[in-house]
Parts: C-alpha cells; structure tokens; sequence
C-alpha cells in the first residue's frame, strides 16, 4: 500500500509540473512575452448590419456567374462607408484551405498586413472568427496572421471568408453637396470572375456611377453598386460613385 501511495504521489506531482510548464509556455506567448514575440489572438466586431444584406444580394449575383460561366470567383473587394463617414471598410474574399494531411482548424492567412488596419476575419454571413496575431521583430507596425475556422477543415478543404480592414475616410461634399468615392480597377483575367461593389450609408441617394454599361444596382437596405468583369468591356476605365449622405 505504501509503495502505491507513493507512485500515485509522484503522479499527482507530475501532472502538476506538466500542467504549471503548459500555464508558463502560454504566458510566454500571450503575455509576457516581448512585443515583437507575442501572440494576440483577437475576436472581431459585429459588422454594421446594414452592410450585410446587400452583400448577400451582390454574392448571390456572383453565384450566378460562376453558374453560367463555370469560372470560380478569384476576387471580390466590397466597400462599406459607415454611417458616420469617417471610415471606410473594404472587405476582400479570401480562401481559407487547408494543405497539409491532417485535419486542422487554425492556417495562416495573411503576412505583412498592419495590425492597426486590421478588424477581423468573417464568415460570408457576418459570423466573426478568432484570428491571432504575431507582431514582426523588423517593422513595429505590421504582423503575421492566422485565422480559426470555426470547424476543423479536412485535409484539401476550404471555405471562403472576407478579411476585414479599416481605413480612415474623408469625405468632402462639393458645393452642391455630392461626394465622390473612387474605386479600383476590376482584374480583366481571363478564366475567373472578379468583382469590386461599394455599399453606401442607409438613406444615403446615389447620384451618379461609372461604368453605368455592366453595373449592377441595389437599392434594398442600402443602396450597392458593384461590377463584376464579365460584365465590363476591356477599355472600361476605373469605377466611381457619387452620392448625398443621408
């Protein structure tokens, strides 16, 4: 009896170093470690919910493409200017896949972004994801990231997520009250389907856009303008929109 009091003592003591060396190693890389060193992991924002509706609008209109082209959707970029003006949300697609030969729910997305830009990964219906966040030892301002699916990915598996980022906004009405927001050019690759949209303030009155040829207009919940470049001809020159803030 002795003996087996003894073994189950020395057990007990070593779960206990095994679990105090699990808690330090933790707080090495979340808490005490150097700045440069540390993992962050964040959770993001609920997304303004007057941006949504008109993303699943414009994503269903990509669904269709892929339907009647068979290509598969290589990019989208969707802007958000919030209520208040003052910032401007781009949300761009990404592919989370997983390449190795085990199943895994945490893969790295993104290097060299700015971790100040940086709000969150989402689902395509607005669900946040837990990504964390390793600072660069060379430049103080930008990070490495990974993104947590919310269910472990099979080996070759992905699922789409968008990766939200902030940029500060500085909108000037002109003398008849209109701002103008330029966008990027939409990718003319052959054999994918690219697409740019812009998603106004709610009551916001959009004036004007171009290309008007290829747009596509929605004017539900707030108003959405987007092309897609299947739609565009190869010499349509860079979108824009104007429009009265609400």
């Amino acid at each position: 009896m002795t003996g087996n009091w003894k073994f189950k003592c020395a057990l007990a003591g070593l779960l206990l170093v095994v679990v105090f060396a699990a808690y330090r190693f933790h707080r090495s890389l979340y808490d005490d470690a150097p700045a440069s060193l540390r993992l962050e992991r964040r959770h993001g924002p609920a997304l303004p919910a007057v941006m949504l509706p008109p993303l699943q609008t414009f994503l269903h209109q990509l669904k269709l493409e892929v339907k009647e082209s068979g290509e598969p959707v290589e990019s989208l970029v969707y802007f958000v200017i919030n209520k208040t003006s003052e910032q401007l949300l781009v949300c761009n697609l990404e592919t989370v896949r997983n390449p190795g030969f085990a199943t895994a729910s945490q893969f790295p997305v993104e290097r060299g972004t700015t971790d100040q830009s940086i709000v969150g990964y989402y689902l395509l219906d607005g669900t946040p994801l837990n990504f964390t966040l390793k600072h660069q030892r060379a430049r103080s301002n930008a990070a490495f990231l990974a993104v947590e699916t919310r269910e472990p990915l099979a080996p070759g598996a992905s699922i789409s997520v968008l990766r939200v980022e902030q940029r500060p906004l500085d909108l000037r009405p002109d003398a008849t009250g209109l701002c103008r927001q330029n966008l990027p050019r939409v990718p003319r690759d052959a054999g994918a389907i690219h697409a740019v949209a812009i998603c106004l303030p709610a009551h916001a009155t959009l004036q004007k856009y171009q290309p008007l040829d290829g747009a596509y207009i929605s004017t539900k919940d707030a108003p959405l303008v987007g092309w897609i470049n299947r739609r565009l001809d190869a010499r349509t020159p860079e979108p824009f929109v104007t429009f009265k803030l609400p």
